[in-house]
């Protein structure tokens, strides 16, 4: 049954081939529209726009395991062999929407803090369409 109200954050994953990338603590999913200025001596001194070329990327912050099923390793691998990824923004719930895509990784710093958790952000940077579905 499609989730009603408003959505916990922690219902919504990001799955990379089907499986779930381990261990996220925040995902963020980033839609942008390039505005080309068409502003003229008609604008009577306003700026005025029409939409450019569209974009979108994914943001992953996540604890960092050598074990996760699917975690940092594999997207350090993606990222080394400049493979694309077939990823899922999702909560999986029946009739809930989703948007997938194809993404590049552009960029996985880790950060290993004196006496606390070791972490690594990923941002994956989508080629193409971005597309909604529903889930099954």
């Amino acid at each position: 049954m499609a989730t009603t109200g408003k959505v916990n954050g922690t219902k919504i994953g990001v799955y990379s081939g089907g499986t779930l990338i381990a261990h996220a603590t925040s995902h963020t999913l980033n839609l942008e529209a390039n505005m080309i200025d068409v502003s003229n001596k008609d604008s009577a001194g306003w700026a005025e726009s029409i939409v450019g070329q569209k974009s979108w990327s994914i943001d992953i912050e996540s604890l960092f395991t050598f074990d996760a099923a699917y975690g940092f390793e594999e997207l350090y691998d993606a990222w080394t062999a400049r493979t694309s990824l077939s990823v899922k923004f999702s909560t999986e719930v029946s009739g809930d929407i989703y948007f997938s895509g194809t993404v590049f990784v552009s960029s996985i710093p880790v950060e290993a803090p004196l006496e606390d958790a070791t972490t690594y952000s990923v941002s994956l940077t989508g080629t193409g369409a971005l597309t909604k579905a529903t889930v099954a």
